[in-house]
């Protein structure tokens, strides 16, 4: 039987003590950011959501028209929370490491995927950049007065090379946001 003790080098559950004495598998915002994906995956005609995988989330109708937090407060308990930490909740995500940081980004970049180019990404990552400070593995670069990037990782880039770089992120999160498509269409996420 697994225990978790208040100290976080000694926890031995994966879950997280939540509210109401229930517990959560993954953080708050995962769960938020599984709803947004499934909300795309409904309104993308291309795509198909398997609603017989979602029994208890209220359906298309209920998904695309409220709010994550109403929707949230009212199914929480049922669909992701567990008493004892023997239990498993009804939906969990599927990884156990997902990264919230990463998959905010790839939900940003499938926002704004109406700015992406073949040629050239820089449009879409400046506007990213404007909104955002970081835009996934180039917040490790120096940048110029204009904000053109300099360094990375401490090498000097040419333009031609910051465009490469800067192209091969944006696609990278947009493969990830299609790929959470796939799966909240599947009926799991992570």
């Amino acid at each position: 039987m697994a225990k978790a003790s208040k100290s976080k080098k000694n926890k031995t559950s994966s879950y997280r003590k939540y509210r109401d004495g229930y517990w959560i598998k993954s953080r708050y915002l995962l769960y938020r950011f599984w709803y947004k994906f499934l909300q795309y995956a409904e309104l993308d005609p291309n795509r198909k959501v398997d609603w017989a995988k979602y029994d208890g989330w209220g359906g298309p109708a209920v998904v695309l028209n409220e709010p994550f937090e109403k929707w949230w407060e009212k199914r929480w308990k049922k669909l992701f929370g567990v008493r004892q930490l023997t239990n498993n909740a009804r939906y969990e995500i599927a990884n156990k490491k997902a990264r919230a940081e990463a998959i905010r980004i790839a939900v940003v970049v499938y926002e704004h995927r109406h700015l992406i180019n073949a040629k050239d990404n820089r449009p879409i990552f400046e506007a990213l950049n404007a909104k955002y400070e970081k835009l996934g593995g180039l917040d490790r670069c120096q940048r110029g007065e204009n904000g053109e990037v300099l360094y990375r990782n401490g090498k000097p880039l040419e333009r031609e090379i910051q465009t490469k770089d800067l192209n091969r992120e944006v696609k990278r999160y947009l493969k990830k946001a299609n790929s959470f498509l796939d799966q909240v269409c599947r009926g799991e996420f992570g």
